[in-house]
């Protein structure tokens, strides 16, 4: 598959690329066969605090051992379960309208940054601390769900 890019963001063939790969090979299956998903993640930064894919209806959470500022587990539960899913619903249509699609979301909360990336059948959350520059960090992760062996 031709998704290699570097720097910035996928241009819109190569995310093409992306969204049809991820559609017959969803991310889980993916992972089951390479390196769990929460390693290969987690060693992109030490900024990066969380971890949750939402697939299938199936949601999975991973949380770097340490972090300070810890949103409890219930309420990442129901942000993963409502809040990220009906985000991505509104903002992906909106952007389907006239505005090339929805790459991702960004959100800055107050002790954190959580970035949510749309899966064919879900949503990729990485949650990044809040005195790193998350632009850094968001194309390595494009990278790894481009190419991810």
């Amino acid at each position: 598959m031709n998704g290699n890019f570097s720097g910035g963001v996928p241009n819109e063939r190569q995310h093409l690329d992306f969204m049809r790969f991820n559609f017959y090979f969803p991310i889980a299956l993916l992972c089951s066969v390479m390196e769990p998903l929460q390693d290969k993640i987690f060693s992109i930064s030490p900024a990066i605090r969380y971890l949750a894919v939402y697939e299938n209806n199936v949601l999975d959470t991973w949380d770097r051992p340490g972090i300070e500022n810890a949103s409890s587990s219930e309420s990442d539960r129901y942000e993963e379960l409502i809040v990220n899913p009906t985000l991505l619903k509104l903002l992906t249509q909106r952007g389907n309208i006239d505005c090339g699609g929805l790459d991702y979301v960004l959100i800055r909360y107050g002790v954190f940054y959580a970035l949510v990336i749309p899966l064919s059948n879900g949503h990729l959350t990485v949650g990044i601390e809040p005195d790193a520059d998350p632009t850094t960090i968001i194309p390595a992760i494009q990278q790894f769900l481009i190419e991810p062996a």
